[in-house]
């Protein structure tokens, strides 16, 4: 009892006898089957410290006491901890908890002894990997596992990448190695890269160890480079060359291929002959990075044993299949000697995806004095695909004349390659109009193409096909560029193979263009059927006084936005040939606006650009304001064909909203000693998507050569 007071000064009797009788031992007596508590002091005294309450402002000290094989770790709660002593001070409520953890003379500890992997790995591959751990401590593991992480540096957290892992449900006993020697798969999550090879056993901390910071350990085997996964592109070429043309000209193809990728690329050529003989098959590399322009097309497939004839006209398809980590670029330039230099025009390589299965049109085309227009078709279709039919439709686009005609059908098979020279003949000279190409029979894909050559100089102008669906549920196109300078004009031609009269409105947009906006608007109605064709579109807004085209000698150049009075855009296809006098003629390139929708948002590549005594580029964007009236900035990354490194980077100036750039000569003014290279455009602000374009021009400055210009489409 005095025990308990001392304990609980002021504690009732009551309070005091009831905690006694309560903890208590129960005790029975054989004499009389009475049952009575037999006195447990401690527990008493635990339970009247527990239960009675304290005066404010008392201080009380609790011991934290382990059991056997255990050891204090912290308090909880504790106003004034030390060590595995707490006081309290009693003016409220408290919680108070003290933790403890076995001992660490009964606790594992897991390490990493060893650990090694292949200098390399691909992406969707497995990689080889060797690892070693041991249990130091002197108790046995629990389940656990050894995680395999990939880090940008040599120290290993679980906050790097985790790709794999060795699980050891059975734990490991005291002392004991265990080891995990496998081959893992690198997910598709990890991007190619150099990385660090790193191991941490027990990453997800399911054992309890004596030391906790000796788990993770950075592979002794160096650096694990991490590769992009190989893919298999097709591209088809619907030409490569070497022949002779009218007035004394003759072509040959030049051919550019270009790795983006992050290994070499393995190319396999099938070159399928139309004139001269000599179809056949050949392979060849090209390194990481690297871009290689090859003069003479034929020339270098022949060197690399396709049997072409050293002599005559050379006329073919070329199929390119290449193994590689990004799509190899495939761009071909046909160009001929003329008077002051060389001219002619470039074309991409097509897609596999690229081919046609609906009908196309070739619009723009025309036959006089001064131009002729041939169109080609070939059959894309692989040697399995087998032939496909055919059906050339030429339609003049004058409006009085509904004069249609029917070629005779041409059967192709795979590589094929058919040409309809001076097409629009038929229709009676002098003619303007187009082409439907479509296929009548066979299941292979088509691709088909036409060509406006200059009379005088046989400079061409490449016309790209557009499918008739193209333009369904459209409201706007996007022209690249229209100018007017003192050597340079844009012809424009706009075409409705619909079937109903449209009135298109163009919105010509251009620093130079007076009004607050910078943009002159021009209107043409077209009758179903017809074509127009404007040799000099901004002369005649000029004479029709547009407002804001000014005087005769102002230079003005930008994109036109497209619209039609009501409904879509179907049926209407628009397009640019862009020249300058030259060789008797004009020199020219030719290219068709883009449907709303189609614009890049964030990225686009151009391949073959070059800067050499002979030929100089450009590049240009365009603004398209398809989201807000925000500027747009871009980072152009210019790599080094021949070394494919990175030369240089060039940002752009704030592009205003519908506004057109160019950055003339941008291998010359931007990376002195890049003969030949390829671009990366990155947007790097603004909200809108954005067209983009290069122009290779015959003549290593402006005002050299011919000036010719051969127009190289942006690519995703």
């Amino acid at each position: 009892w005095a025990v308990l007071k001392s304990k609980a000064p002021h504690a009732s009797v009551a309070e005091l006898l009831s905690v006694l009788q309560t903890t208590g031992i129960p005790i029975s007596d054989p004499r009389n089957d009475l049952v009575k508590p037999r006195i447990q002091v401690d527990a008493a005294l635990a339970r009247i410290v527990e239960e009675l309450p304290y005066s404010s402002g008392t201080h009380l000290t609790l011991t934290a006491r382990p059991n056997p094989g255990f050891r204090f770790k912290s308090w909880r709660g504790c106003d004034s901890p030390s060590g595995n002593r707490c006081v309290v001070e009693m003016d409220s409520v408290h919680n108070v908890t003290a933790f403890f953890e076995p001992s660490a003379a009964s606790l594992p500890d897991l390490i990493t002894t060893s650990l090694t992997g292949a200098p390399t790995g691909t992406v969707g591959s497995e990689v080889s990997i060797s690892a070693s751990i041991r249990n130091q401590g002197p108790a046995n593991a629990g389940p656990f596992r050894l995680g395999l992480y990939l880090s940008t540096d040599a120290s290993i957290t679980i906050d790097d990448t985790w790709f794999a892992a060795c699980t050891y449900e059975a734990g490991l006993p005291a002392g004991e190695s265990a080891t995990c020697d496998r081959s893992f798969p690198i997910p598709p999550r990890v991007s190619p890269g150099r990385y660090f090879l790193g191991a941490i056993v027990d990453d997800l901390d399911r054992v309890v160890e004596n030391s906790e910071t000796n788990n993770a350990l950075a592979a002794d085997s160096g650096a694990l480079d991490v590769l992009a996964p190989t893919k298999t592109f097709w591209s088809f070429v619907p030409v490569v060359l070497s022949s002779r043309g009218r007035n004394n000209s003759f072509f040959t193809s030049e051919l550019t291929l270009t790795n983006r990728g992050s290994r070499e690329a393995r190319l396999d050529y099938t070159y399928t002959a139309h004139r001269g003989g000599g179809s056949g098959t050949a392979s060849d590399s090209l390194a990481p990075g690297q871009q290689r322009v090859e003069s003479d097309a034929l020339g270098y497939l022949k060197r690399l044993g396709v049997p072409i004839p050293d002599t005559g006209d050379r006329i073919g398809t070329l199929a390119v299949k290449s193994l590689a980590t990004a799509e190899v670029g495939v761009v071909v330039r046909t160009t001929t000697d003329v008077t002051d230099g060389r001219a002619g025009l470039a074309y991409p390589g097509i897609a596999e995806e690229g081919g046609f299965e609906a009908a196309v049109y070739l619009c723009g085309l025309r036959q006089n004095g001064q131009d002729r227009s041939n169109v080609a078709f070939q059959n894309m279709g692989a040697a399995g695909e087998g032939p496909i039919t055919l059906r050339t439709t030429a339609f003049s686009g004058d409006r009085a004349d509904s004069n249609i005609r029917v070629l005779e059908d041409v059967t192709l098979d795979p590589g094929g390659f058919h040409q309809y020279s001076g097409v629009l003949g038929v229709l009676g000279r002098p003619a303007q109009g187009y082409v439907k190409v479509e296929r009548i029979e066979g299941t292979a894909p088509f691709y088909a193409y036409g060509v406006i050559n200059d009379q005088a100089n046989s400079d061409g102008s490449f016309v790209f096909p557009v499918t008739a669906g193209s333009f369904t549920g459209i409201t706007e196109q996007v022209l690249p560029v229209i100018v007017k300078t003192r050597d340079f004009a844009s012809e424009l031609t706009v075409t409705n193979f619909s079937e109903a009269a449209k009135t298109v409105i163009l919105h010509f947009g251009a620093e130079g263009v007076r009004p607050d906006d910078h943009t002159a608007t021009y209107t043409l109605t077209l009758e179903a059927g017809e074509q127009q064709i404007i040799p000099d579109i901004v002369e005649e807004m000029r004479r029709q006084g547009v407002s804001g085209i000014g005087a005769t000698g102002r230079v003005l150049a930008g994109a036109v936005f497209s619209t039609v009075e009501s409904g879509d855009m179907s049926g209407i296809v628009i397009g640019a040939r862009t020249g300058a006098p030259g060789g008797g003629g004009n020199y020219s390139v030719f290219y068709n606006a883009v449907p709303a929708g189609s614009a890049f948002s964030q990225a686009a590549w151009i391949d073959g650009l070059q800067q050499n005594q002979e030929n100089r580029s450009n590049l240009a964007l365009v603004n398209t304001g398809d989201v807000d009236a925000s500027e747009s900035v871009f980072s152009l990354d210019i790599y080094d064909g021949e070394t494919g490194l990175l030369a240089g980077t060039v940002t752009t100036k704030p592009i205003p909203v519908r506004g057109w750039h160019q950055i003339g000569s941008i291998l010359r003014n931007h990376t002195r000693g890049t003969r030949q290279g390829y671009v990366r455009i990155r947007k790097i602000s603004g909200n809108n998507s954005f067209l983009a374009y290069g122009v290779v021009n015959d003549g290593g400055a402006p005002g050299e050569r011919s000036g010719d210009g051969s127009f190289l489409p942006a690519r995703e």
